[in-house]
């Protein structure tokens, strides 16, 4: 059903989590790489999504220093 679906309402809609950043959305900074994200390629081809950053480089891990939920996830996010 999604096969057929899909191309008549396309995929699922960008959502800015950020709305009162002037940033375009773009040029706003990768979380993984730091470059911009118009600069990235998202691929579609499988059921799960795949971002593409366009260098190997990646930013430094933030230190998480508030305690972990059973999955491993902050717990105040």
């Amino acid at each position: 059903m999604d096969r057929a679906l899909t191309p008549a309402f396309g995929g699922s809609p960008v959502v800015d989590e950020r709305p009162d950043d002037p940033t375009p959305i773009a040029a706003r900074p990768c979380p993984l790489c730091g470059h911009a994200m118009g600069e990235h390629r998202i691929d579609h081809s499988t059921p799960n999504s795949m971002l593409e950053c366009p260098t190997a480089d990646r930013l430094p891990e933030r230190a998480i220093d508030t305690p972990l939920n059973e999955l491993g996830m902050p717990t105040d996010r």
